[in-house]
């Protein structure tokens, strides 16, 4: 066997085998997540002190919210990867406190559905392109959004628990938004200084992404003219969007 076939076999086995340990670390993590959560949910009622434990909760999603900006931004400065997803990982960490602090046990489900969307996002990160990441996961925190909306809206949908949700929401389309049309000048990259990061791969994937942002922005405008009933229709819309997504990306890799 020629020593090129050999190097390249050699290269294509330690990637797969570099595949399946971080598709493992991704599936303890999740699971470990998934156990804390319930223990949260189930035992919510019965702590003591939770006045304190709620006060320390707040800190906690602030701190964790701080840390993950600062990684992106060194992430940014420095073009290190692991800096990107230990800044994804504390913002993940710091909305899924904060939706405990906030809302209780709906909090709890607002996580669930966080956490394993998240890990469901980084083990396929290398199987489907880098706009179904973003078009999945953006389309699953709006209807995350939703579910908080429909759950707290009374009579008005402004109120002190769905204001965050819908300023939550609102920023991060505006900002995926404005990403799109600064990857848009580089074709689908996104560049700042050194660091460089792929949004989308094809024109079409660009007019998806403008035209998700568009939808989920129209319907969190209609809950406000509807009511709170249509905000769990849009939930219902999101998952349907996520799963015709995955059904039609998966076709695209046949």
């Amino acid at each position: 066997m020629p020593k090129k076939k050999r190097a390249a076999d050699a290269a294509q086995k330690q990637q797969n085998e570099g595949f399946i340990y971080q598709f493992m670390f991704v599936l303890i993590v999740v699971l470990a997540a998934v156990m804390l959560l319930h223990g949260v949910q189930k035992y919510y009622s019965y702590v003591s002190y939770m006045d304190l434990i709620a006060s320390a909760s707040a800190w906690a999603a602030i701190g964790c919210a701080a840390l993950g900006a600062a990684g992106l931004i060194a992430s940014a400065a420095t073009g290190k990867k692991a800096l990107w997803q230990a800044g994804a990982l504390l913002l993940l960490a710091a909305a899924c406190t904060g939706c405990i602090y906030g809302y209780y046990t709906d909090g709890v489900t607002m996580s669930y559905v966080m956490v394993i969307g998240a890990g469901v996002l980084c083990m396929a990160a290398k199987i489907y392109p880098p706009e179904f990441q973003l078009l999945a996961g953006v389309s699953g925190i709006a209807a995350v959004c939703y579910y908080g909306i429909s759950r707290y809206a009374g009579e008005q949908v402004w109120n002190g628990y769905t204001a965050p949700l819908v300023i939550a929401l609102a920023v991060m389309l505006a900002a995926l938004l404005a990403l799109t049309a600064l990857a848009g000048k580089h074709d689908g990259r996104l560049k700042l200084g050194r660091w460089s990061l792929v949004l989308w791969q094809s024109k079409l994937s660009q007019m998806l992404l403008i035209l998700v942002c568009v939808v989920w922005a129209a319907l969190l405008a209609l809950i406000f003219a509807l009511g709170a009933t249509f905000a769990w229709y849009c939930v219902l819309v999101a998952a349907l969007v996520i799963f015709a997504l995955t059904v039609w990306f998966t076709i695209k890799l046949m």
